[in-house]
């Protein structure tokens, strides 16, 4: 969790995209995605790697949280099978709970302090608590590691959208070889204008979408059009920027500039379609708001409200109302859709389709009939 869980400051979903600059389009960055819209995330705070590349699974800070937290969970059920004393266990639970939850604590405050809000994490803490009041605290060990891996794989996820979008990145070439005259020189690919002529040699990628003006060749194109094949390509043919010249030389009059360019529009469909919500995620988001809060007053309403006009009993309904916050503990609602949309898009985009967004991803669970 790179973000030290700062999932904590606003989440801007909007994504204001300007074509009409005339310098190279920073729409490409790949550290612009986000999932979740609940007021405890934030991704200002995510620096680091979430799961560094070439280094042993267990050397990540998040799967170390989890796998400790997870053995003290586990321990303590073990103890209380074979009936150890109870405060053995309620500090094994206790431990289990302190690591997972620190951060999700931290979460909390940075909500609550910062932005005057109450967000899902406050809930989770709060039930946590409650859990070992009234005597579960195996209850509040649960709730602190399930949130957390909750939240660890929605970062999993949205770093995995980040390295798509990276990937479709670094598929097109940062600068490109430019005929002027008998010379050639070497420019960055947002200085290339319209109607120059790039030379692509053999074994190189296509700088820039164009026409070709000399030369054949075979051009893979499956990072564009997800052909098997190469295909060939001769004078007046077009190619696309990222495709691979595979054998012959070529000159080609660029036609469009690299931010217009048939992948820099593929990279923005990819950035925008994590952004274009579905339905049933909008109507998640929008409760996610006010879910927390809810539940607050709700359990504050049964706490004290039966006391003090029907002079029930206090700690009773004291129970009743902590029990009611560890039963609403929204890990799995607020989490699961936003997860399952980007995963599906992602998924699509690593097999060359293409989703715009979440509410299409709805709208194929209609279709009947796939026509090639």
């Amino acid at each position: 969790m790179s973000k030290n869980k700062g999932h904590d400051s606003n989440h801007n979903h909007s994504h204001h995209h300007n074509h009409d600059h005339e310098e190279s389009c920073n729409c490409h960055s790949h550290e612009e995605i986000s999932i979740c819209g609940c007021p405890d995330c934030d991704d200002e705070d995510s620096k680091g790697e979430l799961l560094a590349e070439g280094k042993p699974l267990l050397s990540n800070l998040p799967i170390q949280i989890i796998v400790s937290s997870a053995i003290f969970f586990a321990l303590g059920h073990l103890l209380q099978f074979i009936a150890v004393d109870a405060l053995v266990t309620n500090i094994i639970f206790i431990i289990s709970a302190i690591i997972a939850g620190y951060q999700i604590a931290i979460m909390a405050f940075k909500s609550l302090y910062k932005r005057h809000t109450v967000g899902p994490a406050l809930l989770v803490c709060i039930a946590c608590v409650a859990s070992f009041i009234i005597g579960h605290p195996e209850e509040g060990a649960a709730v602190s590691l399930l949130y957390f891996i909750a939240e660890f794989l929605e970062d999993y996820t949205e770093h995995r959208a980040k390295h798509s979008i990276k990937s479709l990145v670094e598929l097109s070439p940062e600068t490109a070889r430019v005929k002027v005259g008998d010379s050639v020189e070497i420019r960055k690919i947002e200085d290339v204008d319209i109607g120059e002529i790039v030379i692509v040699k053999p074994g190189d990628k296509v700088p820039l979408d164009g026409n070709i003006i000399y030369g054949a060749s075979s051009i893979d194109q499956a990072s564009i059009t997800g052909e098997s094949l190469p295909v060939v390509k001769s004078i007046g043919d077009t190619v696309f920027a990222g495709t691979i010249n595979q054998e012959g030389y070529l000159e080609v009059e660029v036609s469009k500039k690299s931010k217009d360019s048939v992948i820099s529009k593929i990279i923005t469909l990819v950035k925008n379609s994590q952004l274009n919500r579905g339905n049933t995620e909008t109507m998640i988001e929008r409760i996610s708001k006010y879910y927390t809060p809810i539940m607050i007053s709700i359990a504050v309403i049964v706490a004290f409200i039966p006391p003090l006009l029907f002079n029930q009993d206090l700690v009773s309904w004291v129970y009743k109302s902590l029990s009611i916050l560890v039963i609403s503990c929204p890990c799995a609602f607020l989490i699961s859709t936003p997860i399952g949309m980007v995963s599906a898009i992602t998924a699509a985009t690593k097999k060359g389709v293409l989703i715009k967004g979440s509410s299409y991803v709805e709208d194929m669970c209609n279709v009947k009939a796939v026509i090639f």
